[in-house]
């Protein structure tokens, strides 16, 4: 796997370059609070899942009218806090 096949990065592909590149396996390391590695790799997949849905079925607002959301607001703050979990968690992997 190339960087270039890195565009929709689900726990898959992340831990195929993780592994690839510095021989680590990240996904051992996800676990923090209520999450183990196999929920944070589900978390992660319906996150990029939905950001996928976002980028390619979105449609434009029409006759002044908004589209509706596809996340709400309480659903986004989750998430970031999700990534942001992932990350330490992830950061932590790679330099145990």
């Amino acid at each position: 796997m190339t960087l270039k096949q890195f565009n929709n990065p689900n726990a898959e592909k992340t831990c195929k370059l993780f592994s690839d590149f510095l021989g680590v396996d990240v996904a051992a390391g996800w676990q923090w609070n209520n999450y183990d590695s196999a929920r944070a790799r589900l978390e992660l997949d319906a996150l990029i899942k939905k950001r996928g849905e976002a980028v390619h079925r979105s449609k434009a607002p029409s006759a002044g009218v908004p589209a509706a959301h596809l996340i709400r607001k309480d659903e986004l703050e989750k998430a970031i806090r999700f990534l942001k979990s992932l990350v330490e968690a992830t950061e932590k992997a790679t330099k145990a």
